[in-house]
C-alpha cells in the first residue's frame, strides 16, 4: 500500500502529427529514457519510440480505443507505482478526441502527478491552414457513425455561429463529403496534415468533391462560420 505522499508521475507527450518516430522531439526522447514505463496506443508504435530513445528494455502497456474501464484502473494501479510513466499516442496529442481522458482523470484522482509535452495537434494545423476566423472556434470531434446522429451532426454544422473543425477516419472521405452537402458555407478539408502529401482544398463542398481524390487518408474539416452570425 502506497503512503498518501504519492511521488508518481504521468508525463502526457505529444508525437509527431505524421507519426514519423524519426522525428521525435529531444525532450520526448530524454523523458523516455528516465521513464520506468511507456503507454502507447499500438505495440509496434511503441515499440518503434522505446528503440528511437534507445530504452527498448523499457516495459510498455497499450492504452487506445480498444480499453475498457477495468483496462483503465489496472493502468492507473500501475502508474501510481511506478516513479515515471510515459503516456503518447501514435500522432499528435492524446486526450484529444480520444477516449482516454478517462485514463488521466482517474490518475489525477489517484494523486498521480501530471505534467505534459506538449506538440502538435491536428486540429490547429488544420485551423492554421484554413484562412477562417478562429478568435472562437468549437472542436466536434468524430461524426457518429449512427445515421441519425450523423444527419443531425452535420446539421449543426451547417449552423454553426463559430468556426468549427472535426476529424474524420480514412475510410469515410466519399461518404462524409456527400454527407457535407448540407453545409453551404465555405470550408477547407486538409488531408494527411504534416506528412510531404499533405493537401488544403477551400471552397464550398461540391468544389471540394470536383477537386479532391478520394483518398484512404485521416483528414480534417473547418467549417466556416454560417453568414447569419457574421458580422456585416
Amino acid at each position: 500500500m502506497k503512503s498518501e505522499t504519492n511521488t508518481a508521475k504521468l508525463i502526457v507527450a505529444a508525437t509527431p502529427i505524421d507519426g514519423d518516430w524519426r522525428k521525435l522531439d529531444s525532450r520526448l526522447i530524454e523523458a523516455i529514457r528516465a521513464a520506468k514505463l511507456l503507454i502507447a496506443e499500438e505495440q509496434k508504435t511503441g515499440l518503434r519510440f522505446l528503440a528511437a530513445a534507445e530504452s527498448v528494455d523499457t516495459p510498455l502497456r497499450l492504452l487506445n480505443e480498444h480499453s475498457t474501464d477495468a483496462d483503465r484502473l489496472e493502468l492507473v494501479q500501475i502508474v501510481r507505482e511506478t516513479e515515471l510513466t510515459v503516456f503518447v499516442s501514435d500522432a499528435g496529442t492524446p486526450c484529444i478526441a480520444d477516449p482516454d481522458y478517462r485514463f488521466v482523470d482517474l490518475c489525477i484522482k489517484a494523486g498521480v502527478e501530471l505534467k505534459s509535452i506538449p506538440g502538435p495537434t491536428s486540429i490547429t494545423a488544420a485551423l492554421s491552414v484554413a484562412g477562417f476566423s478562429t478568435d472562437r472556434f468549437i472542436f466536434m470531434g468524430f461524426p457518429p457513425r449512427d445515421k441519425a446522429k450523423r444527419k443531425a451532426f452535420f446539421a449543426e454544422l451547417a449552423a454553426t455561429k463559430y468556426t468549427a473543425v472535426f476529424l474524420e477516419r480514412p475510410y469515410a472521405m466519399r461518404q462524409t463529403l456527400e454527407d457535407m452537402l448540407v453545409i453551404k458555407q465555405p470550408v477547407s478539408l486538409s488531408i494527411a496534415l504534416g506528412t510531404e502529401a499533405e493537401q488544403n482544398v477551400r471552397g464550398n463542398v461540391r468544389e471540394i468533391m470536383a477537386k479532391v481524390e478520394i483518398v484512404k487518408q485521416a483528414f480534417a474539416v473547418v467549417v466556416s462560420a454560417n453568414n447569419r452570425y457574421c458580422e456585416t
